[in-house]
């Protein structure tokens, strides 16, 4: 069962940047610059990311889990879509077929880890 939707909308265009949604059993599914995904949310912190998502604040998110906020730039303390974020994929230096992580740059040039 669902317990909490949060939508987060850029503040360049007003178009949504973010969906985050969780359920009573944990799972997490959030969707925003890079690819839907879907994890669990350990135990120990699932009331905290349920408070986040609750208030709405990307900031919160961003205190919970900093992936789970990838589409928030705190220093800008602004919210932005993926058609404002330059993203910068990485890959592995033995592999370089191998995705290790992405970086993002926003709109006011500030350079963040987005995902790993």
């Amino acid at each position: 069962m669902q317990l909490v939707t949060a939508r987060f909308y850029c503040a360049v265009c007003n178009q949504q940047a973010a969906v985050l949604t969780l359920f009573e059993d944990g799972r997490l599914i959030h969707s925003g610059l890079m690819a839907e995904v879907t994890e669990v949310v350990p135990p120990a912190i699932r009331m905290a990311a349920l408070y986040a998502l609750e208030q709405a604040g990307p900031e919160a998110v961003y205190a919970v889990n900093k992936l789970w906020a990838a589409f928030y730039c705190p220093e800008c303390d602004a919210v932005y879509c993926k058609d404002h974020w330059q993203i910068e994929l990485k890959y592995d230096d033995d592999d370089p077929t191998w995705y290790d992580r992405a970086y993002g740059v926003c709109p006011q040039g500030h350079r963040r880890l987005i995902d790993e």
